[in-house]
């Protein structure tokens, strides 16, 4: 939900125009001028139809989305692509292409469908938006949907084209960002943003193909950018943070993970409400935290929650599922919990195959989970087996 004073600044910025030329078309009538007010009501119909509708459906689709109501958001968003298709709602002459309403529009539905695990559709959103953005000459723009391209890319597992994507925006936006420092230029703040973001990206990549000492420069890089534009202890920060976290996590560097990690938790909590999509990510990585460093018994209750929130949140298939599962299992196997263990790493092998691919870089845990599974319950064939099938996806990311 919005907070008061945002709602109040929203308001002002939707109505205050329109309700003056109604003002004025009402002082008009009084007057018996009626060529004036006719004109006067014209220009605030335009401006409801043009400016006032679409920023409230706009706003509308970003806080479905936010609140992780995913089908709503996705059905408010092809709400207002129609509107601006009907009404001619386009580009202006003062505004980039990539921040016009229709452009905006298919931002939000191509999130609602990449959080939903609707890759395929997706991307040829994200491909339609990249195609009118490069027509359009908005640079910016453009680099910042190969930034979604790329995110899409590597959830499939097409990690060459996800990696061709994000290095090529990640050059644009550092170019972009230094000449509009050096010209003094106030668009250079959204360069920034922008260019964080990529390297986020980059850096969720790396960590995906295992690369975690590259991974952590970049998760770095990507920090010291959004500190250019956001407090240290602000909520914009925190996602960086939580990536951060679980690549120290993956090198082992426990204190470096907790800091981040810890402080991800405490901004979050403290700032949205209870059962919000947003407090399931950082949760679960406290949770494997937690679980790394023996402390099991703080982390189930966090991991269960966590996957709990994300079941209810996306109907058993957002691409975020497996993992939740896997990190759940591996602290079952901890536990010696080997029969919900194997059943959760099942259906995280079976859902991350389904969006995926058969040697997307996930698998590798899931396996050797599964591996640690069968080893204990003396099936060592089977064990041997799944150990291979990891060495191979491995071995396929060094090549």
């Amino acid at each position: 939900m919005l907070p008061m004073k945002t709602i109040k600044q929203s308001f002002k910025r939707w109505f205050f125009y329109p309700l003056m030329w109604v003002v004025v078309t009402i002082v008009g009538l009084l007057a018996q001028q009626y060529f004036v007010a006719a004109l006067c009501c014209s220009v605030a119909i335009c401006m409801l139809i043009v400016n006032t509708i679409p920023s409230i459906v706009l706003e509308l689709a970003q806080q479905e989305i936010l609140a992780g109501h995913f089908s709503q958001g996705e059905k408010l968003a092809r709400f207002g692509m129609e509107w601006c298709k009907i009404f001619f709602i386009g580009p202006t002459r003062r505004l980039p292409r990539s921040i016009s309403y229709d452009q905006l529009f298919k931002d939000n539905l191509s999130a609602a469908l990449m959080i939903t695990g609707k890759f395929s559709d997706a991307i040829a959103v994200d491909k339609e938006i990249l195609a009118e953005l490069e027509k359009q000459g908005d640079t910016a723009g453009a680099a910042n949907a190969r930034n979604s391209l790329a995110l899409c890319y590597l959830w499939l597992g097409d990690l060459k084209e996800s990696e061709r994507l994000i290095d090529s925006a990640i050059v644009i936006l550092e170019n972009l960002e230094r000449n509009a420092v050096k010209a003094g230029e106030s668009i250079k703040d959204v360069h920034t943003s922008r260019l964080a973001y990529a390297l986020h990206v980059k850096a969720t990549l790396l960590e995906k193909t295992r690369n975690y000492a590259a991974a952590e420069v970049v998760a770095q890089k990507a920090i010291d950018t959004f500190k250019k534009l956001y407090d240290e202890n602000s909520f914009e920060m925190t996602s960086h943070f939580v990536l951060h976290g679980s690549i120290l996590l993956r090198l082992n560097r426990f204190d470096g993970a907790e800091s981040n990690l810890q402080k991800a938790f405490r901004i979050r909590h403290m700032l949205l409400p209870p059962e919000h999509p947003l407090l399931s990510s950082v949760d679960k990585e406290v949770g494997r935290l937690y679980t790394e460093t023996g402390r099991l018994a703080l982390a189930e209750p966090l991991l269960r929650s966590a996957l709990q929130s994300l079941l209810a949140l996306a109907n058993g298939e957002h691409p975020d599922l497996p993992e939740y599962k896997g990190d759940l299992a591996r602290l079952l196997v901890k536990r010696k919990n080997f029969v919900e263990a194997e059943k959760l790493l099942t259906e995280a092998l079976e859902q991350r195959e389904r969006q995926s691919t058969a040697n997307h870089p996930d698998l590798i845990d899931f396996l050797l989970s599964l591996s640690e599974i069968a080893s204990a319950n003396g099936d060592s064939s089977k064990a041997t087996s799944l150990t291979a099938r990891a060495g191979t996806i491995l071995a396929l990311l060094r090549a």
